[in-house]
């Protein structure tokens, strides 16, 4: 009896685990190599933002092998060939349930549902060679950027911030974000300057570079067009310009990354009434 418990057990995980299990197979193969056989050589002398890139790298490097390795040992467990512990029993039943593990959750805070998280993870962890490639060419700040292929967009914001005052020889704590939108209106006097793209807006519409109502039938998400970002030592003034909160995704749940502005006609209240927000992930 205990035998055909164990089968109907493991008959059960097949099945409710499949699905997660062939997702997550079929994300990382066509990526095999840039997943799991980067090499790393430590380096010195890095600028901040290189230091950043590499770290990040290393960083989702680790996520996807120690998630790979749940994954073997998962199937293991169902062909019968491994002894269930603890772990992966935990593991297993937020995957059962489309819920992130606790202890994935903690290496990267992303959306809540596995299918969906796992999709993320991959996606970054793949955009991030292109990032170190183009990085390594020096002309990563040369190109169009998006912030929703890193792990830890803030922490990138804060390798600008120190790559500027390198360059401008201004004091970190008198570097303060600001931006500009349209393509090729950069700020005036910026040291380092980044086009972001793919952001979206919630709430409110961009007409060019300015804020706008959305119609009666209007999509409550809109594209943002090109942000240029960049750290300055004084911020454009302007009554015209709101502040918009940007979050990491559309829970906004202790996600605020920054405050980004935009010119909008009118009372500020009218605006933020709206409940409008950029967010990284939609």
């Amino acid at each position: 009896r205990k035998g055909c418990n164990l089968a109907a057990h493991r008959a059960e995980w097949a099945a409710k685990l499949q699905p997660f299990l062939s997702l997550f197979d079929s994300l990382v193969e066509p990526y095999h190599d840039i997943l799991f056989k980067r090499k790393f050589e430590k380096k010195t002398g890095l600028s901040p933002i290189s230091a950043f890139v590499d770290l990040e790298i290393l960083n989702s490097t680790g996520l996807v092998k120690m998630i790979r390795k749940v994954v073997l040992e998962i199937k293991q467990v169902i062909e019968g060939t491994l002894l269930l512990s603890t772990k992966i029993q935990v593991i297993a039943q937020k995957l059962m349930e489309n819920a992130v593990p606790t202890a994935w959750d903690k290496k990267w805070e992303g959306p809540e549902q596995a299918m969906v998280w796992i999709k993320y993870v991959v996606h970054r962890a793949v955009s991030l060679d292109m990032w170190q490639k183009r990085d390594q060419e020096g002309k990563l700040l040369r190109g169009r950027l998006k912030l929703n292929e890193l792990f830890r967009p803030g922490t990138f914001l804060n390798a600008l911030r120190q790559e500027t005052a390198q360059v401008s020889g201004a004091a970190l704590d008198s570097l303060l974000l600001d931006c500009s939108w349209g393509e090729g209106k950069k700020l005036p006097n910026a040291a380092l300057s980044v086009e972001i793209e793919d952001l979206s807006i919630i709430g409110v519409r961009f007409e060019g570079s300015q804020l706008a109502e959305l119609p009666p039938d209007g999509a409550g998400l809109n594209v943002c067009p090109i942000c240029n970002l960049a750290w300055v030592t004084e911020l454009q003034t302007d009554p015209q310009l709101v502040s918009i909160p940007v979050y990491c995704n559309n829970s906004r749940d202790e996600n605020l990354l920054c405050n980004l502005k935009a010119y909008a006609a009118g009372e500020h209240f009218r605006w933020i009434l709206t409940g409008f927000a950029i967010v990284l992930d939609p």
